[in-house]
């Protein structure tokens, strides 16, 4: 991993990722769908053709090359080292990001150096955490979303298109796909993705989510709280990949204060995040307004970061509140196959006590979070420019 140089944007005191930047790593995509070989742009190596000389000897192509990663996005006024973008948030709370709600950390948050040294740096592996054997028929969703993707081994998936938006209209289909991790998608699926037009995958997660085997006692400890890690999916010739992890989970401040109000693992972080942490929102929109084509977009579990960023863009595109908070609450009935799956405790009913505390559902939480929020405002002041909003926008509504 390393530390790119960050560049400044309109929020003072934070150094984010700059369009010029950020644009060039998709410029191999229209060579790639011509067929020729992948360029090595923005730090991505490798090419199609040696992938696909492996492929023809049998062997499972996949690696580093196969996703550009944007790590560039640090606090100007508080420097990270490399490594701080693969740090975990301290102490998790049992109710975020997927964690087991019978859990809890051995340590007090206090107990352990939030700042450790790069996790790389020589530390003896930690054995791999098992997974659950695979079950003979995977369970489905009681109900399923009327937009949800059928695209074999995708999980909480579902098109951004066909909701209603405040003028009387519907957002388009085809451009945005919200989903969980891709580890069960299969070869078909994904070329499924493909073939309705899906060009880039957005992985939100940090680094040591993607590493099954933890490279230190910091990492295993950092996961021992989450859905198991695996590795970006091994993506079809044509598509692209690229990391920006959502989370500066460096800031141990401003997380402790979510985690004292209750806010983690629920949509109640959503504009804390935007409007006090913004640069690495700016990053990840940034990124998906430069991909050509459609996206897919996820995290580990599909809800909270995921759920962030499509807060973020149908806000834009003027989805009616309403719908915004039906489609965050789509994920506790999707995901529960996904956990079933993992053998892995759903937090469903966490969330929902720890939301009831302050008078909340899941989706009065939403709405909450909408009440006076002017997505347009709040991401220009963030750092986003005025076209790549109206571009953003225009995937969603059409015209631009």
């Amino acid at each position: 991993m390393t530390d790119n140089a960050a560049h400044a944007g309109s929020t003072p005191g934070v150094a984010q990722e700059s369009p010029e930047r950020v644009a060039p790593i998709f410029s191999h995509q229209a060579d790639a769908r011509c067929g020729r070989s992948r360029r090595a742009v923005g730090g991505l190596g490798g090419g199609e053709e040696s992938r696909a000389a492996a492929r023809n000897r049998g062997e499972r192509v996949r690696g580093a090359s196969d996703y550009a990663t944007i790590e560039g996005v640090t606090d100007a006024a508080a420097p990270t080292p490399a490594a701080a973008t693969d740090r975990a948030t301290p102490a998790p709370d049992p109710a975020a990001m997927g964690d087991r709600p019978d859990s809890r950390p051995a340590e007090r948050p206090d107990e352990f150096d939030p700042v450790p040294s790069r996790p790389d740096a020589g530390a003896p592996a930690a054995p791999a955490k098992p997974h659950a054997p695979e079950p003979q028929a995977h369970p489905e969703p009681l109900r399923r979303s009327p937009r949800a993707v059928d695209w074999d081994g995708f999980y909480n998936a579902r098109d951004l298109g066909g909701l209603p938006t405040r003028d009387g209209g519907v957002t388009l289909t085809g451009a945005f796909v919200r989903s969980a991790d891709l580890r069960f998608a299969t070869e078909a699926g994904l070329e499924a993705a493909r073939e309705a037009g899906v060009r880039t995958v957005v992985d939100l997660r940090n680094a040591f989510e993607t590493r099954p085997v933890a490279r230190s006692a910091w990492e295993e400890r950092a996961n021992a709280y989450r859905v198991p890690a695996t590795r970006e999916a091994e993506l079809p010739d044509g598509v692209f990949g690229i990391r920006v992890p959502l989370d500066n989970t460096s800031d141990r401040v401003f997380w402790d204060r979510m985690r004292e109000e209750r806010r983690l693992g629920n949509p109640r972080f959503f504009r804390p995040v935007i409007e006090q942490q913004p640069q690495r929102v700016v990053a990840v929109l940034r990124a998906i307004a430069a991909s050509p084509d459609a996206v897919v977009y996820h995290c580990a579990v599909g809800r909270d970061r995921t759920g962030l960023v499509t807060f973020a863009l149908l806000s834009l595109a003027d989805v009616e509140p309403e719908a915004i908070a039906d489609d965050y609450a789509e994920s506790a009935e999707e995901l529960g196959p996904f956990f079933s799956r993992l053998d892995f405790p759903d937090p469903k009913e966490v969330i929902e006590a720890s939301l009831a505390e302050h008078g909340l559902t899941v989706r009065t939480a939403v709405l909450e979070e909408l009440d006076g929020f002017d997505p347009w405002t709040a991401l220009t002041r963030a750092g986003l420019t005025e076209a790549e909003l109206q571009g953003l926008r225009a995937r969603l509504r059409g015209g631009g």
